[in-house]
């Protein structure tokens, strides 16, 4: 027997191709945890004629069959075991209604559960967040800013409640002293977190042998409910009344910011750090203070390369108090989480861009109590023949913009991005060459037709009207063969500049008949890095006011997440009126990174 496994990671679009795809191959059948409640789903594959089972995520409403838990009676175990331990303060971690209904189930059954056992008119404060860490680290810090008198969370899935677990302890509290938190699923990340989590436990193997014998029967539909069990750990203690609710330690801050960038605090250990770092090395004036990664192995690994300390999580905070700047190359959630500490100590931000960061950054830079500077990170703003492209587009070289094309080729795509679509430092590229803002996006994706190629080939293109008129398209093409290039073109009503990004030398002018020169590359792209430390100092100095700041970053994630939106419902995506206000001013970049 052959068992393929898919995971939507509750896409709904995605797994409907997965189901498309499986019945056009007629397999034997199928185990579904379906991502919301359809009927369409049941009318697909009663169409098919396939065999299907429903496991886990299962409408009241589907006449399949399935395998699921009571997920109200196993929520209400949550409850209880909260309740014996005298917490009467309890807030709930879950998931956006609608995005399954066992889970919307969950949080009924335990709000209802809450509700009767208190007496209360209205149960602890809900916070709804993705089903993921990150999501689970930013609403259990919603919940603490806003509840300091909570004592327990209850949490629908492990994963939200690892970050909710992180996130009490970045408020200076400890699980359970201070605060309980507890799961449901008992997954892995319980039996591994720190401390070990409480949590519901669901009976995984008594389902997929219940489903399975579904299938194979193929009978009459069935619908099997499972019985959930409770299993306590360390996360969840008795409640002891506090002194003082909420036992935030609030950090001491600086009087104000430093106007010199001359040591760092590195967040994250992976190749891009290791860049940094070697730029650091280089000379310049600049220290690497620690480096922090959610992986102490990776931390201790690029330190000791570097002569640098490693950090743990309370030692990066306290180095915070030392250090003028923090940069971020990564987004787990905890080295996100520092960017508020750094905010707080008005120490500047210099950051990946990423749709993660933006809540962060704008959480922290939001209260307007700090002198910090934050940059986000832009190889191709800094990149010698992109900048020289924008300088003579601003100069009027080319005469009127008429199109912009950016081509990636070469390497495999990361198929944890929502489409595989190009870089956000690529749309912010696109207002700072042209000067305009997104007007229209369509996006549009193609695979190589053999689905069995590994890893197969594969072509994203989003394609904006920009508000001047301009066309401006981003191209992605990924596969095994594909070298590795990067290409900048674009052509206006008196001629075209064209460059290779990364390596080449040359900004060619196609109907001018001339070229300039740029400064190439340093091998590994640690020029790069460099450009990108003098930059973020020039901000730091108030001598350059023009970079990838906060406004850009939510500007260029904002037409990220159009493109996404196009990508999914095969459609153009309207972007709003223009801002007004924007001006591109390349010849300040120009001189600066001469």
């Amino acid at each position: 027997m052959r068992v393929v496994t898919c995971n939507s990671d509750y896409d709904r679009d995605r797994e409907q191709a997965y189901i498309d795809d499986f019945v056009g191959r007629r397999v034997d059948g199928l185990i579904i945890a379906p991502t919301i409640s359809d009927p369409a789903l049941d009318a697909t594959l009663q169409a098919a004629g396939l065999p299907a089972v429903l496991i886990d995520r299962v409408a009241a409403t589907s006449v399949l069959p399935s395998v699921a838990i009571d997920n109200r009676a196993a929520a209400a175990l949550a409850a209880d075991h909260l309740y014996a331990l005298g917490h009467r303060r309890i807030g709930c971690i879950t998931a956006h209604p609608g995005m399954a209904e066992s889970v919307d189930q969950r949080t009924q059954g335990f709000v209802e559960r809450v509700r009767a056992l208190t007496g209360a008119l209205e149960p602890g404060p809900v916070a709804y967040a993705d089903f993921r860490l990150s999501g689970g680290l930013y609403a259990a810090t919603r919940l603490l800013e806003e509840r300091g008198d909570l004592t327990a969370l209850f949490c629908a899935n492990d994963v939200m409640a690892v970050g909710a677990i992180r996130a009490v302890t970045a408020s200076g509290r400890r699980v359970p002293d201070d605060l309980s938190v507890m799961g449901f699923d008992d997954s892995l990340e319980a039996r591994i977190a720190q401390p070990l989590l409480t949590s519901v436990s669901q009976p995984l193997a008594a389902m997929a042998e219940a489903a399975m014998d579904l299938l194979r029967e193929g009978g009459e539909p069935a619908r099997i409910v499972l019985k959930a069990e409770l299993v306590i750990r360390e996360s969840t203690a008795r409640c002891v009344p506090a002194t003082r609710p909420g036992r935030v330690v609030t950090l001491p801050r600086r009087r104000s910011a430093s106007a010199e960038l001359r040591s760092v605090v590195l967040a994250g250990a992976g190749q891009d750090a290791r860049r940094f770092a070697t730029a650091l090395s280089a000379g310049g004036g600049i220290a690497l203070a620690g480096v922090f990664d959610a992986s102490g192995d990776r931390a201790d690994e690029l330190a000791l390369s570097f002569g640098a300390r490693s950090l743990s999580p309370a030692e990066a905070r306290r180095a915070l108090d030392d250090v003028d700047a923090l940069l971020v190359t990564c987004d787990a959630p905890e080295c996100l989480a520092l960017i508020e500490e750094a905010v707080r100590r008005h120490v500047h931000v210099l950051c990946r861009p990423s749709a993660a960061a933006l809540p962060v950054l704008d959480s922290s830079f939001a209260r307007g109590q700090s002198s910090a500077v934050f940059q986000a990170m832009s190889r191709l703003r800094l990149d010698p023949a992109a900048v020289r492209i924008a300088h003579l587009v601003e100069a009027g070289e080319i005469g009127s913009l008429l199109s912009l094309r950016l081509t990636r080729h070469g390497g495999p795509f990361d198929e944890s991005s929502p489409g595989a679509l190009p870089l956000i430092e690529d749309f912010d590229l696109i207002r700072f060459v042209t000067g305009q803002e997104g007007a229209e996006i369509v996006a549009l994706d193609h695979r190589q037709a053999d689905a069995d190629a590994a890893p197969p080939s594969r072509a994203v293109a989003a394609t904006m009207r920009l508000s001047g008129g301009c066309l401006a398209t981003l191209e992605r093409l990924g596969g095994p063969t594909l070298p590795p290039t990067e290409h900048l073109a674009v052509v206006g009503t008196t001629g075209s500049l064209e460059a290779a990004i990364g390596l080449e030398s040359t900004v060619l002018h196609r109907q001018g008949g001339r070229a300039w020169n740029v400064q190439p590359w340093e091998a590994v792209s640690v020029l790069a890095e460099k450009r990108q430390l003098a930059a973020f100092a020039a901000a730091i100095g108030g001598r350059l006011t023009d970079g990838f700041d906060m406004a850009a970053l939510r500007v260029a994630v904002t037409l990220a997440d159009a493109a996404t939106q196009s990508l999914r419902q095969g459609r153009a995506v309207g972007m709003g009126a223009p801002d007004p206000g924007y001006t591109r001013r390349a010849s300040q970049h120009d001189e600066q990174h001469q």
